[in-house]
C-alpha cells in the first residue's frame, strides 16, 4: 500500500502493486507473532457513547483486512511510521548520551535480514522471505559480516558436529541395549521360568 505525500496528508490512501513478482508471498510467523497481531485486532475499540463499539476499517481500491490504523479507521502508511520512529529516537537522544541513529520502516527491514543471515538461514529462504526477485540482492547482505561473525559460524558448526557424533553414539548404545533386551525376551519365552530359577537360584541369608 502506498501513497505520494500530499495524498496521504489528505488520507486518499490507493493499493499499489508490488515492484516485483517476488513481493507477493505468503510469510510464516511464530505462535507469538500471530497472537501479537491478533491482539491489535482485538482491540480496536473505541469509546462511544461510554460504550464499546467495533471500530470499523475502510476499504482501499477493493481491499480490507489492514493490520494497523488509526482510531477514526484510516490506515497507517510508511510515512506515519517514519514520523513515529523518528519523535522516538529524538526522544532517546535528547535523554542519553549514546546516541541512535536514524531508524526507518526499511531499516527495521534490513535488520531483520542481517539477523537471520548471521543466524545461518539458507540464502534462498532468506530471498523469499524478504520478497527480492534477485538472490544477488540477497547475497549482499551476506558480504556485509564481518571476522566475528565467520568465528560465530564456525563454532556454530563445530558444535553441531559434536552434537551430531554425541548423537551416533547415544544411538549406538541405544540399539545395542535394545538389542540385548530383545535376546533376553526371547529366552524368557522359549525356557520355563523353573528352569531359570535353578541356574540363577535366589540368594537367601
Amino acid at each position: 500500500m502506498g501513497c505520494s505525500t500530499r495524498n496521504c496528508l489528505n488520507m486518499n490512501v490507493i493499493v499499489q502493486e508490488t515492484k516485483t513478482v517476488s513481493g507477493k508471498r505468503i510469510l510464516p510467523m511464530k505462535a507469538e507473532v500471530e497472537e501479537c497481531f491478533k491482539s491489535i485486532i482485538r482491540d480496536r475499540t473505541r469509546a462511544v457513547n461510554d460504550d464499546n463499539v467495533i471500530q470499523l476499517e475502510q476499504t482501499v481500491d477493493g481491499y480490507s483486512g489492514f493490520l494497523f490504523i488509526d482510531d477514526n479507521g484510516l490506515h497507517l502508511v510508511a510515512m506515519h511510521w517514519e514520523h513515529r520512529l523518528s519523535h522516538m529516537v529524538n526522544r532517546y537522544n535528547q535523554i542519553y548520551k549514546v546516541q541512535m541513529p536514524k531508524i526507518t520502516p526499511h531499516v527495521c527491514r534490513h535488520t531483520y535480514c542481517s539477523n537471520m543471515a548471521r543466524k545461518g538461514m539458507n540464502p534462498k529462504t532468506l530471498q523469499y522471505l524478504m520478497g527480492h526477485s534477485d538472490i544477488s540482492v540477497t547475497l549482499n547482505v551476506y558480504t556485509h559480516l564481518g571476522l566475528q561473525d565467520a568465528v560465530e559460524e564456525m563454532t556454530r558448526l563445530q558444535d553441531l558436529e559434536r552434537a551430531r557424533e554425541e548423537q551416533e553414539r547415544m544411538d549406538g548404545f541405544g540399539l545395542l541395549y535394545y538389542g540385548l533386551s530383545g535376546i533376553i525376551r526371547r529366552l524368557l519365552s522359549i525356557y520355563p521360568k523353573n528352569l531359570w530359577y535353578q541356574v540363577y537360584p535366589l540368594q537367601t541369608h
